[in-house]
Order: C-alpha cells, then structure tokens, then sequence
C-alpha cells in the first residue's frame, strides 16, 4: 500500500503538553477537582503526546474511559493519594511555580529511589551492556546545538528515572569501547525516542558505528508509528531518515525497528500502513511489542486483533511485556495468574521498563 497524502498537503505536527490538559480533561467530561488533581500529576510525570493522538485515535464520546485516553493522559491513582493531595493544594493557593515544581521534583524523587529500571552493566554516559553481544544506547534528544535536530518532543509517557544519555559527541568513546570488545555485535538505540532525533542528528549516531566490522545489527526502539507516523511520511526529514536506513541495510547490517504499539486501534489510520511501507522498503524490518495494560487491552480479543494486523501490514509481533509494580507502573498492572491467560496464542512476557 502506497500512502498517498491529503490534496490540502501533509499535516503540520502539533504537541500537546501539559499546557493543553485543562482543555482536553474539560473535553472529557472531568469535574473541576478532577482535573486539578491530574494537573498536580502531570506536575510530577510530565504529559506529552501529539496531535494526530488526540485528534485521530481518541474517541472523546467515550471519554474518560476511552482506552487510548487512558494509555495516554495521567490519572490521579498514578501517585500516592498524599501526594496529589500536597500539590493540588499548592495549585489551589496560587503557590509560586517554584515551590510547585520543588515539590514536585521530591516526590518525582521518591518514585525513583529504589525503582529506576535496570539496564544493564553501565559502560560510558548513557550506554549499556545488556547482553553479551548487545549495548544500549540511549541517546540524547538533541546531541549538538543545531535547530535541525528534533522535529517532535519526546513521547515518553512517564519519566524512567535518573540517568545519563549520549550525545554525539561521546560516539568516539562508544566506539572505542567496541573495537576493545569485538564479542559485541548489536546496538540498540533506545531511550525517550530515538527518532525524536532529527535525520541529522541521529545520522551521527548510526553512521559512525557501520564502519565496525563486528557490527551485524542495529535496532531502533520507537513510539513514533503510533504517536506520530508522518515523521517517516511527509516530515521534513523523513526521506532522510529512510536513505540512513538504507545505508544501514546495504552494508549488510540488520536494521530492526521495534515499535511500541498497545491497542488495536492505533494501527487503523492510513498513515501507519504507509509509514510501515517506507520502513521495509528500506530493507529493514518492523518489529513489535507492547505492554499488558490494566484498563487498555487487557483482554484476549485486543491482542489477538493486534497481532494479526500487525501481520498482515507486513510487521512481527515480537514482544508482549507487564507493567512494573513499582512507579506508577501499578496503577495499570494485571496479576501474572491473569496475564498468562489474556493472550489468544502464547507469547513471550517479561517485565518492562514501561511503556
């Protein structure tokens, strides 16, 4: 299928921040103390999503209990009841932004003293040996200071925790690193979204490291076909973006994109099957995973709906994971006796970091 876009031209990006809940949580039908309790958690865990989600993939007539909603905007049963109650008071009182975002910053803390995931064997600033034969790499949203670096914010949902990442500029060190342990034949970039990094940026990265002989694989983790598929449609940077994978594959390299995708859903607009298209034209193959999520998909017929669309565009299911119990990760936990029987068809689980 060949993506063809809209006659009034390609659509612009748009992010929705935390600036933009008290519209969309009024949209939704929330009470006024409702939604001061989700600004104080947004406070603590950030919110960032893009228009397409908000405008393409919620059904805001079923809102709050839309499960896209749910998967994307915060809810207060994130944190600690005392804790949303401490900063929802001090928005109450006009309290400085200051006090606010200290307050904040403690309890933002407090999640992360013993729950911050781990990543294997740290081996230099924002990379990681996980495996035997495989670092990951968490990259910097913007390596050097040049305004062609990022087209989009970071995706993540919720923040994962103290820790460094690497920027271009410490690719020398990574590679260094390689070259005195020639057993390493993968790298995974992962992290907040790697291709949140403009073409450039990300080329950086990638292109340093086809000149290891050792090099057989390189994966990418991303969020982006289902948060933001034009990135590798019509974004200023998109072909660019796929001649470097082009580049990757031709060397004789392995190129996975792992993407994130958690309802069926997000696999319906034209967009997604026409981005999926690029990737593989390229040579590289799309896998995928996502998480069992309480309230979202957590029953048989979403997953199996999942998995075979995901076939039959022309990706790999790889991967299903559980949420933490630690963090915010129980507010949207199933029991481990329940998530084994939630599958249509076996699959592979393990904890994750989130999603």
């Amino acid at each position: 299928m060949q993506y063809s876009a809209p006659e009034s031209g390609p659509p612009a990006f748009r992010a929705v921040t935390t600036a933009d809940l008290e519209e969309h949580t009024t949209r939704a039908g929330l009470a006024p103390e409702q939604r001061l309790r989700i600004r104080a958690v947004a406070a603590v865990l950030g919110f960032h999503t893009t228009g397409y989600v908000t405008d393409e993939l919620i059904d805001w007539s079923d809102a709050p209990d839309d499960p896209i909603y749910r998967l994307v905007f915060p809810d207060e049963n994130m944190l600690p009841a005392a804790d949303v109650t401490r900063i929802t008071d001090l928005f109450r009182q006009d309290a400085p932004a200051e006090r606010i975002a200290d307050t904040a910053r403690q309890v933002r803390a407090g999640l992360h003293a013993d729950h911050s995931p781990h990543r294997g064997e740290r081996i230099l600033p924002g990379a990681y040996r996980t495996d035997h034969d495989r670092v990951l790499v968490i990259p910097s949203r913007r390596p050097d200071p040049e305004p062609d670096d990022a087209f989009w914010p970071d995706l993540t949902r919720w923040p994962a925790g103290p820790g460094r990442v690497m920027a271009a500029s410490d690719v020398r060190q990574l590679i260094d690193h390689l070259v005195a342990h020639p057993e390493v034949s993968g790298v995974r970039l992962a992290g907040a979204d790697p291709l949140a990094l403009g073409a450039p940026a990300l080329r950086r990265l990638v292109e340093p490291l086809l000149a290891l002989e050792q090099l057989e694989s390189v994966q990418i983790d991303s969020s982006a076909l289902a948060c933001w598929p034009y990135r590798l449609l019509t974004d200023p940077d998109a072909d660019d973006t796929l001649r470097l994978f082009e580049q990757v594959t031709a060397s004789g390299r392995a190129l996975t994109l792992m993407a994130a995708f958690s309802h069926p859903r997000q696999l319906c607009p034209a967009p997604v099957a026409g981005a999926v298209d690029r990737i593989r034209g390229t040579g590289a193959m799309v896998r995928t995973r996502g998480s069992l999520i309480g309230s979202v998909n957590d029953d048989a017929d979403a997953w199996a709906s999942l998995w075979r669309t995901q076939i039959r565009m022309g990706m790999v299911p790889y991967a299903m994971t559980v949420e933490r119990l630690t963090g915010t990760g129980h507010r949207f936990a199933v029991p481990l006796a329940r998530a084994h029987d939630t599958p249509a068809s076996p699959v592979s689980a393990a904890p994750s970091a989130g999603r």
